[in-house]
């Protein structure tokens, strides 16, 4: 409804010409506003720390905007902030919030470190620090608090300073810091938005393998409890437990929809271990090389449920034909009995699931069936 609104109702135009400066640039502020009420996007970085900045632009006196010291930057700041009002109520607004905003907003934020004067810098600096601790580890925000700068800014005031050669050291280097630290946050983000776009990626890359690979195995066991389902309701067949064609391919059948379970349990199994990799890797000095290394080996990430899938079947097969026993392993005397004994139906799925979770389970078991084999053949010719 609000679509068709919106599409049929006569837009309102203002005629610029006949408006003061002033009252052009609030025109043009209440449309970027409006603009950005209407997308997403102003819940996030970078539009609210557009608008912090602004706020904080506004905050500083008229005559520190003026001071020849700061005019230069402030009039930068003023023609850019023009500029990405313009972008926002442009037709093109998404796609510059989605693209080019962060670098325009970084920009304005480094405009800003030359507009503050240096009480700015004391007061909105301890913010600045805070927001960079939040996005490194122990060891950098340790390093940076050691290091010799930070320790001569932390021991001073710029109000306790009388030399003025310190006074100007200190400023250029509160400035530098300031600087810096906005730097190294908007590196951050850059960097915590590619980890999160590559987890993403891969993500959607595994789950799409996941659904198109068990499309079939689904079918069997749908197709199965559809079967026990009329034969409980209707009573208009017992097949496949009771059935009245042959056993033989009653059995066949059974063995399909337990092989299709076994599929599942294993495809499940590898995909679980999957996403675990990808959204359990903590956030370090590893982590980059970690997710380039996981973005790398996209091909063995999108094939890792097929993996499991076959190494769950393979692992059925070797307990239907009773190489591997124990009380921990399912006991199968054929397809049909496991099918209908929930024990031991449990029992295979999680052996099915480990398989898939594993991926050196059902490999490992075979060397040693192979080592066995091997052995039991060089005693039996001895």
């Amino acid at each position: 409804m609000n679509f068709f609104w919106r599409l049929f109702r006569k837009k309102q135009t203002i005629d610029e010409s006949k408006l003061t400066a002033d009252q052009v640039a609030q025109e043009k502020q209440k449309r970027a506003r409006k603009s950005r009420s209407e997308l997403d996007d102003v819940k996030e970085l970078p539009s609210e720390l557009y608008l912090r900045l602004v706020g904080f632009y506004n905050t500083i006196p008229q005559a520190i905007k003026i001071d020849p010291k700061y005019a230069d930057s402030a009039v930068k700041f003023e023609e850019l902030r023009n500029f990405i009002d313009n972008q926002l109520h442009s037709d093109d607004v998404k796609n510059f919030l989605n693209v080019d905003m962060g670098d325009y907003v970084h920009n304005l934020n480094l405009l800003l470190v030359g507009i503050f004067s240096v009480y700015h810098l004391e007061a909105n600096i301890w913010n600045i620090r805070e927001e960079y601790r939040s996005h490194v580890d122990d060891k950098t925000y340790q390093e940076f608090i050691n290091s010799p700068a930070h320790d001569f800014l932390l021991k001073n005031k710029y109000d306790s300073l009388t030399d003025d050669k310190q006074k100007d050291l200190y400023e250029s280097r509160l400035r530098f810091e300031y600087k810096n630290l906005v730097n190294e946050i908007r590196r951050a983000r850059l960097y915590e938005k590619h980890v999160e776009d590559t987890r993403g990626y891969l993500r959607d890359k595994v789950r799409r393998s996941y659904f198109q690979l068990l499309i079939a195995p689904f079918i069997f066991v749908l197709s199965f409890l559809c079967c026990i389902y009329c034969s409980s309701k209707f009573n208009c067949c017992h097949f496949p437990l009771q059935s009245s064609i042959s056993k033989s391919w009653s059995n066949s059948y059974c063995g399909l929809v337990l092989i299709a379970c076994a599929a599942i349990a294993g495809a499940t199994g590898s995909l679980i271990s999957v996403l675990q990799r990808l959204f359990g890797l903590k956030d370090g000095n590893q982590l980059a090389q970690n997710i380039v290394a996981l973005k790398y080996s996209e091909k063995a990430i999108q094939f890792a449920p097929l993996t499991g899938f076959v190494f769950a079947i393979v692992l059925s097969f070797i307990f239907n034909s009773h190489l591997i026993a124990g009380q921990l392993f399912p006991k199968m005397d054929g397809w049909l009995s496991t099918l209908t004994d929930e024990n031991e139906l449990t029992k295979l799925l999680v052996w099915c699931f480990i398989a898939g979770f594993s991926e050196r389970f059902v490999p490992d078991m075979i060397d040693n069936l192979a080592e066995k084999a091997e052995k039991a053949e060089k005693s039996g010719k001895s």
